[in-house]
């Protein structure tokens, strides 16, 4: 995945043997965008602790052109402490196909702003055909 890095955030990557990250951040906010074998359900990882604290929440299906069997989903809103919080991701199922999330937390309207700018870029986030 490629996309253009705005003035003011710095990008970091890593991987381990069976997923990869990179991460955008601007000051201590950051998104970040994940993958691999065993890189997860699509899910945030603990999603009770995850979707616990929002004052606004939206929820919506993912619809994964590479495998339309295996759908995402999409968690946005704000937290009960002003924050942002959104996260998307479709499904993996180990071997066959790659799970893959986007995600931040926590954030600022302002750094919500910008996450969201390069999150609507991703191309398995069109809607359905």
């Amino acid at each position: 995945m490629q996309f253009l890095v705005p003035r003011g955030v710095r990008v970091r990557k890593g991987s381990d043997i069976d997923y990869s990250t990179n991460s955008v951040c601007r000051g201590r906010e950051c998104l970040e965008h994940g993958w691999g074998p065993l890189w997860g359900s699509g899910m945030p990882p603990f999603p009770e602790q995850f979707l616990a604290g929002w004052r606004e929440i939206t929820e919506r299906d993912i619809y994964n052109y590479d495998a339309p069997e295996f759908p995402g989903i999409e968690y946005r809103g704000v937290r009960n402490d002003g924050t942002f919080v959104r996260s998307v991701g479709i499904l993996g199922i180990s071997g066959a196909i790659y799970g893959e999330t986007i995600s931040y937390d926590h954030a600022t309207k302002e750094s919500a702003r910008l996450f969201d700018i390069l999150i609507d870029s991703f191309c398995w986030l069109e809607k359905k055909p």
